[in-house]
């Protein structure tokens, strides 16, 4: 089943499993992002409406664009939407235009997120994808991540890439009451949650992939695969 849902002058798409069991919902107004994800009744992503690097370009350029829904489709196997983004050349800091297509699908397994990045411009332009979702957890002190790196990033203080250094701490990584905003180079596709309320894994398909940790005063997580 999917619903078009509004609260506070947001506009959300809300899609369920066939059995009821899970459900997903997506804001149109905040860059199509996956805001609240219900797993077999379990809570696995929240709603948090932090300030966290508020109107900060390292939140990129389409986290506050509005997306239009131009699919959806539900059959006893998965529950799926399609958003669409149009970004024309009227933007000063990214003048090139192109189509953004987002495509999540709900399903036994779990959910799966698809991006498609048509460009419609006269000539190449570059870009890179970044994508963060906030992992709900009552107890983060108890909690773990497995991954695998050798490489962590340093930063100044507006959060740019200042130089690297080695990484070498005893996996998996527990988290006890750490207050984090650490980056590192993964040497896999691959990140795994051990010990939170309920385990689950990532997995990204890019070759490429970065990892973001972020524990700040708050009981989320932050995984950023790029």
């Amino acid at each position: 089943m999917h619903t078009q849902i509004e609260r506070q002058s947001l506009e959300y798409t809300e899609f369920t499993g066939f059995e009821g069991d899970s459900k997903a919902v997506v804001s149109l107004n905040q860059g199509g992002e996956l805001c609240s994800l219900v797993f077999e009744k379990i809570q696995i992503l929240a709603d948090l409406q932090s300030s966290y690097y508020q109107d900060n370009a390292i939140k990129g350029l389409v986290y506050n664009k509005k997306f239009t829904c131009i699919h959806n489709a539900i059959s006893s196997d998965f529950s799926s939407v399609i958003l669409q983004y149009m970004h024309g050349v009227e933007s000063q800091c990214f003048p090139f235009k192109f189509n953004l297509e987002l495509n999540y699908t709900l399903n036994k397994n779990g959910i799966n997120l698809s991006v498609k990045i048509v460009n419609e411009d006269e000539k190449p332009f570059p870009f890179t994808l970044g994508w963060y979702p906030y992992f709900n957890s009552e107890d983060l002190n108890s909690g773990s991540i497995n991954f695998k790196s050798n490489t962590k990033y340093l930063f100044d203080p507006q959060q740019v890439i200042s130089g690297k250094t080695s990484l070498d701490v005893e996996m998996p990584f527990e988290l006890k009451s750490s207050k984090l905003d650490d980056s590192y180079e993964s040497e896999t596709n691959e990140f795994e949650s051990l010990a939170l309320e309920d385990s689950f894994k990532i997995t990204a398909p890019s070759k490429e992939n970065f990892l973001k940790l972020i524990y700040q005063m708050n009981p989320m997580l932050l995984l950023m695969s790029e």
